[in-house]
């Protein structure tokens, strides 16, 4: 439910609720959403030209591999989300995204199926969550979890 407590208007609530300068942000989970919302802040307030602090709290550890590291989640994209970040000035390097592909096949206990990438996509991507599977050692690559996290 929501309680409507003063007679503000939209406008003295975003000044009411505005950071200030030396500002201090938690946020909790570093995985892509939290990564971007800290990248997203920062934009934001040096826009407003105010000074602030992001700490990111993740409980994994995405340089180790196996569960550790693992956020059980593929890392499968859509290319025009890789471009998109370009043009936002985050450059995926080759060792966080592996390579293009046109299809991928997921396995479950049910059963298998190919996945292709969708119509209006020259290809999907397949990028690097974590470092691998418990016992690999990783060689020339990075998580795309860590590398934001950066």
């Amino acid at each position: 439910m929501v309680r409507h407590t003063s007679g503000l208007n939209i406008v003295e609530v975003k000044k009411k609720i505005g950071l200030q300068n030396g500002a201090k942000i938690a946020v909790i989970g570093g995985g892509p959403a939290g990564s971007f919302f800290a990248i997203r802040a920062f934009e934001l307030a040096k826009q407003h030209g105010r000074d602030i602090s992001i700490d990111i709290f993740e409980g994994k550890n995405f340089n180790c591999a196996g569960p550790a590291g693992c956020n059980h989640c593929g890392g499968i994209v859509a290319e025009s989300l890789i471009e998109m970040l370009s043009t936002e000035g985050i450059t995926l390097p080759s060792d966080v995204v592996r390579r293009g592909i046109k299809s991928y096949t997921l396995h479950l206990e049910q059963g298998s199926t190919e996945i292709e990438a969708p119509f209006n996509e020259q290809r999907i991507v397949s990028m690097f969550r974590g470092i691998g599977p418990k016992g690999c050692i990783p060689k020339n690559h990075k998580s795309f979890d860590d590398y934001l996290m950066e």
